[in-house]
């Protein structure tokens, strides 16, 4: 079953990914782990940063 756009996150690990759920009006999960250090991730605005897998999992999320 497809599920509508309301229920979305987006999961990332760059400045990109910040920005495009910004724009997207979307939650965002940003990723210690990926392509960008947390230190960049904050200082462009990522507030949830996931150090784990199962932090993905477990963040509460404002779905707006």
């Amino acid at each position: 079953a497809l599920l509508g756009a309301d229920r979305a996150i987006l999961v990332g690990d760059s400045e990109v990914d910040v920005a495009t759920a910004k724009n997207a009006q979307m939650p965002l999960i940003a990723v210690s782990w990926g392509f960008r250090s947390r230190e960049l991730l904050e200082s462009c605005g990522a507030e949830q940063i996931a150090d784990t897998v199962e932090e993905v999992l477990h963040f509460p999320v404002d779905k707006g």
